[in-house]
């Protein structure tokens, strides 16, 4: 039959109830596809075993991920559900570096075969419920603990699929290089004002961190938090690192003052030894940035240890959150990967609004908090004003290469000042490397 034919077919009035049926029946089909749901149970004792789902998922996937169920994870660490928790055992062999532990986190990798190979993305459900498989992936999941072994419970997980937009640009147009993100160390140009009992040790206690998003044309994909070991006075604090010119009755157990550094010896922008996960030089990030395809934000900081970790644990993990997802933010990084040497985010008002909350307050005698360097003042309260970085790949190819300030290739100096009542004014010292081609 040709197209005449067919038309003609098509305007009889016998054939048009038992084309609408069809159409009718293709669309409930379609329509019952989409919505397809996909259950697992996920023991409590996946840990670094992690449960192979059996899924390999296309290019431009949307995942959806509901969870529920608890997961008792003992040794004192308590019941946790999908959602995990901030609060976990500061220590190696978790199967994701991610900031929630305890919790579900889902897993795509490039093998099929290898839960842990190196082409991986990890998603906790504590900070999202659903996420872009961009460039497809096999997909893994399980209870984000180091030691799985006795534990009890499960999360059963109901997954469903949409579509998102892929990666637009292919393999013969890219542009990628490996790149590697260090905080080489930090100074210190003035303490922050302290408890004048200094239960929490002498003088300064900080800790470095660094909380970051890889983002595409289609949103965000939240890479692991890093964050430092406490560094300071270590006397009746076994896990910290002792450090610093602190002195007290018991001794110069360390403490952070006025021009200390750390590492010590006063060149805190250098790089004298291999990235470490507990101190500086601290590994923040290694991996690929492509042209016109991929964007890195990162929100490094260093904070005033106070031993109260509520602001830490509620406010800020709940900034970063909308930071992440938040409209405005995303369309920014769209832009930043549109027009790649640009290393400003046109939203960084709308960032530094989103942090809003992160504050302590004013009235004697203070508000003693794990809170983060760099307070400004917002009526009763201090107020966080983070800083940031925005890499693409032109842009962390060009910091890469310059040495523009006389610290070395690829070393920035960020400066994350207190507003005078707080008195502290540290400095970081951020390294941009570029590993494919040395």
């Amino acid at each position: 039959m040709n197209l005449h034919d067919r038309r003609a077919h098509a305007a009889q009035p016998s054939g048009r109830a038992p084309r609408l049926l069809l159409l009718t029946i293709i669309f409930i089909t379609i329509v019952c596809f989409e919505a397809h749901a996909e259950t697992f149970d996920v023991p409590g004792t996946s840990g670094n075993g992690w449960l192979d789902t059996r899924l390999d998922l296309a290019p431009g996937t949307l995942v959806r991920l509901a969870a529920s169920g608890q997961v008792d994870v003992g040794a004192g660490w308590g019941v946790h559900g999908p959602e995990g928790t901030t609060h976990f055992a500061d220590v190696a062999g978790y199967p994701a570096e991610t900031r929630f532990r305890y919790g579900l986190v889902a897993r795509l990798t490039e093998s099929r075969t290898n839960p842990a190979d190196e082409l991986r993305n990890d998603y906790d459900y504590g900070t999202t419920r659903e996420f872009c498989a961009s460039g497809g992936g096999h997909l893994w999941l399980t209870v984000n603990d180091n030691h799985a072994v006795n534990n009890t419970g499960q999360f059963r997980v109901v997954m469903t699929r949409g579509s998102c937009q892929p990666d637009p640009v292919g393999p013969s147009t890219r542009l990628a290089e490996r790149f590697r993100i260090t905080i080489n160390g930090f100074a210190c140009e003035h303490p922050t004002i302290d408890d004048p009992t200094q239960r929490d040790g002498v003088d300064d206690e900080v800790f470095v961190q660094a909380d970051l998003s890889l983002y595409n044309l289609s949103g965000a994909y939240n890479q692991a938090s890093v964050k430092s070991a406490v560094i300071g006075d270590s006397n009746n604090f076994s896990t910290r690192i002792r450090s610093g010119s602190g002195y007290s009755i018991f001794g110069g157990n360390g403490g952070i003052n006025g021009r200390d550094t750390f590492p010590a010896g006063g060149r805190p922008w250098e790089r004298f030894s291999e990235p470490r996960r507990d101190r500086p030089p601290l590994l923040v990030w290694e991996g690929e940035l492509v042209s016109s395809e991929k964007a890195l934000l990162i929100i490094p900081s260093i904070w005033e240890w106070d031993g109260d970790v509520s602001l830490e644990n509620n406010q800020y993990v709940a900034s970063l959150a909308a930071v992440w997802n938040d409209p405005e933010i995303q369309s920014a990084m769209r832009t930043a990967i549109s027009t790649p040497r640009n290393l400003s985010l046109p939203a960084a008002d709308r960032l530094r609004s989103l942090f809003g909350e992160v504050k302590v307050g004013k009235a004697f005698p203070g508000d003693p908090k794990n809170r983060p360097v760099g307070m400004t003042e917002r009526g009763a309260y201090y107020v966080f004003n983070p800083q940031y970085l925005v890499l693409t790949y032109e842009a962390a190819e060009l910091m890469a290469r310059s040495n523009n300030n006389g610290l070395g290739p690829g070393v920035i100096k960020l400066v994350f000042r207190d507003d005078d009542q707080l008195q502290g004014v540290y400095s970081l010292y951020i390294q941009v490397e570029m590993l494919t081609r040395r």
